[in-house]
């Protein structure tokens, strides 16, 4: 009996390994930072306002083979904002804004990314912000190419990409600026990640 209870317990074992290791098909990518950003462009009183995110995280496993498998986490630092527009760069981390002392990250997650064609791809996710979730669609190319001249040759990926949000539904903008009128509601976020593949 001792030995059957051995074998069902080794079975189990098994059986628990190799489903984490099958969620885990996906190949992990470490984000190159000095050659990626994530941008913003707002419009105010009908003009373009851009600017950045300067630092930020990025946990992504993804595989252009196994699209079921991938997944991704973005953490933006809402306290730390570029923009040759000083007006916005001062003001964004303050408590009519992003509130960062308070609201100190904005997340992305997703786990839902679908194949269009050839290099484009959709990733369904949730955007929080001001801990106010709001469900947004990335539409980006992801492309690879190798550096053969290293041993193992190393794997990389260039990934550009748009999503459209609303800023009124995170909290973007309190008492008067709740207001549309000058600052628009739509606010174009543009990624540019540079990643090589890890372990």
């Amino acid at each position: 009996m001792k030995k059957i209870h051995g074998m069902v317990a080794l079975l189990f074992a098994a059986s628990i390994s190799s489903l984490g290791h099958a969620g885990d098909v996906a190949a992990h990518w470490e984000i190159l930072n000095d050659k990626s950003a994530i941008e913003w462009t707002a419009s105010y009183g009908g003009k373009p306002v851009s600017g950045s995110f300067p630092a930020f995280t990025a946990n992504i496993a993804f595989d252009a083979d196994h699209v079921d498998a991938s997944r991704a986490t973005i953490k933006i630092e809402t306290g730390k904002i570029k923009s040759d527009d000083h007006d916005a760069q001062d003001n964004l981390p303050t408590g009519d804004w992003f509130a960062a002392s308070q609201f100190p990250l904005a997340t992305f997650e997703t786990t839902a990314f679908k194949h269009i064609k050839d290099d484009q791809y959709e990733a369904e996710g949730t955007l929080t912000v001001r801990d106010k979730p709001e469900n947004i669609t990335l539409s980006f190319t992801a492309k690879f190419y190798d550096d053969k001249d290293t041993s193992p040759v190393t794997h990389y990926a260039r990934i550009q990409g748009e999503a459209v949000v609303k800023r009124v539904a995170l909290g973007v903008g309190q008492g008067d600026w709740v207001q549309t009128d000058t600052i628009a509601d739509d606010v174009k976020i543009t990624i540019r990640l540079e990643a090589k593949q890890v372990p």
